[in-house]
């Protein structure tokens, strides 16, 4: 059985980071449950599983379950304003923003002379003429963490929207930023950036060549918004330091630790406003961290029971979830006679497969019980994986 987030974010709060406000995630059924009829539900929608009718922390950088909740959402957005941008006849720049650090600094030195070196690009007077040049103030800016060989290394990636896409223009965008980086005692070398020219590529062609460059399958709205990939150049990402912690690395362990106390406060990303407003969206749309419980619905469901038996799991919440994730009915069920859970709702074809098939089960020789139901379910005529 694989490890799910659910069990990454369990063991974050337990061994990593106890008393932050991850431990109370997934772990309540929400105070609103009545919304969700008193169950707390586990959903699939085709792709992933996520639960509703529970307390989340809404942890963005921190929480694996959260974060992917929000930064897919976020996707979906990202990609929808730089579809209209590419319709409206803008060019669009993809950029990466670095600055050299060593394995002797701290996450929060870096990130202090990053985000200094950012306002000063900025509130400059050069970036103001830059935009006007451009024939837009139009710029999205995301923050993306991972740890390397050459220690931390936080970095930008930065989308700009314009008239005038010129290679002199974005050469001039990066020495702004190189020179703001020097001005502070820092240091940016010229082969450590990346500007890459999107005009005239559909928003397919670009997602392909920022998945490529990327060393995932992420599409450009991922690109500058996501950082649970892995690592470029053998670099790892705050969660894969998490995992590998989970597997007895302590130094990731310090690594991850240190990580979440740096990042707290940080903006993941930055929108220009008139960019934003240009194609309908508000700023508060973009930076919406909320985990929006009522975007799954009911004929997503394959799994519900009350919410009063949800705590009765224990310890083997995380065991639970990993068996629905799997498609393991058989442990299902065995953890349901043992804590003597009520499953008010089973979607036997999400488990078995074949056509839509749901039963209720209230405990009992769940083994047994599987293989009844299997036995039922192909009775029917339904074809099982």
């Amino acid at each position: 059985m694989s490890t799910s987030r659910y069990t990454l974010q369990r063991f974050i709060a337990r061994h990593i980071v106890p008393g932050h406000r991850i431990g109370i995630c997934c772990v309540s059924p929400s105070r609103y449950s009545d919304t969700y009829n008193g169950h707390v539900t586990v959903h699939h929608d085709g792709e992933s599983c996520r639960l509703r009718g529970l307390s989340y922390c809404e942890g963005v950088w921190v929480c694996p379950v959260c974060s992917g909740i929000i930064r897919n959402r976020r996707n979906t957005l990202s990609q929808q304003i730089l579809t209209k941008t590419i319709q409206l006849g803008y060019e669009l720049h993809f950029m990466t923003l670095t600055l050299s650090h060593t394995r002797d600094q701290s996450l929060a030195d870096v990130l202090k002379l990053q985000s200094a070196a950012w306002r000063k690009v900025v509130t400059s007077k050069a970036w103001r003429q830059l935009s006007e040049q451009r024939g837009s103030k139009w710029f999205m800016r995301s923050l993306e963490v991972t740890y390397g060989s050459s220690g931390w290394h936080p970095h930008y990636h930065f989308v700009v929207a314009g008239v005038d896409g010129s290679a002199a223009v974005m050469a001039q965008i990066v020495q702004l930023w190189r020179d703001a980086v020097h001005s502070l005692g820092g240091t940016a070398v010229d082969y450590a950036q990346n500007v890459v020219k999107v005009d005239g590529m559909n928003l397919q062609d670009l997602a392909h060549y920022v998945a490529s460059w990327g060393g995932g399958d992420w599409s450009i709205s991922r690109e500058v918004t996501a950082d649970t990939k892995a690592g470029r150049r053998g670099g790892r990402s705050p969660f894969q330091l998490a995992a590998d912690a989970m597997m007895g690395d302590d130094q990731a362990a310090q690594l991850y630790a240190e990580y979440v106390i740096a990042i707290r406060g940080k903006k993941a990303q930055q929108w220009s406003r008139l960019w934003l407003a240009a194609v309908n969206v508000t700023d508060e749309e973009v930076n919406d961290e909320t985990v929006h419980q009522h975007e799954l619905t009911d004929d997503t469901v394959v799994i519900a029971m009350p919410s009063y038996n949800w705590p009765e799991l224990g310890s083997e919440r995380e065991r639970f979830i990993d068996a629905v994730i799997e498609r393991d009915l058989s442990t299902v069920y065995d953890i349901a006679d043992r804590r003597r859970i009520t499953l008010s709702y089973v979607q036997m074809s999400y488990f078995l497969g074949g056509e839509r098939y749901d039963l209720s089960y209230a405990g009992g020789a769940s083994r047994e019980w599987a293989a009844v139901a299997g036995a039922d379910f192909r009775a029917h005529g339904y074809d099982c994986r």
